[in-house]
């Protein structure tokens, strides 16, 4: 999965204070701080997600499929943090069941 450059160039302009722009409004730096400190929580979840259960196939015979690569893992985390939980995938080592 590929972020598009756009959102790096708004990301670039955001952050980027010239001489032109005004000051960054309180609001607007609070909602920018929310938004980065939840992708970062929401990435480093389905890093540590990924990297307990990926041993689930060589120590467990009944694994979740989900968990082979970071995308699954990740929507995963994001289904998980959001509270919506749909159950089709679960942590089986216990590793993953602490982690969560």
């Amino acid at each position: 999965y590929r972020i598009p450059v756009g959102f790096w160039l708004s990301l670039i302009n955001f952050l980027i204070i010239t001489e032109d722009t005004k000051k960054l409004n309180t609001k607007q730096l609070v909602g920018f701080l929310i938004v980065l400190k939840l992708a970062f929580i929401t990435l480093t979840g389905a890093a540590i997600m990924f990297v307990a259960e990926k041993p689930c196939s060589a120590l467990q015979e009944s694994c979740d499929a989900g968990f082979d690569n970071f995308g699954n893992t990740l929507y995963f985390i994001f289904v998980t943090l959001s509270t919506v939980g749909y159950g089709d995938m679960s942590p089986k080592t216990v590793m993953g069941k602490v982690a969560i």
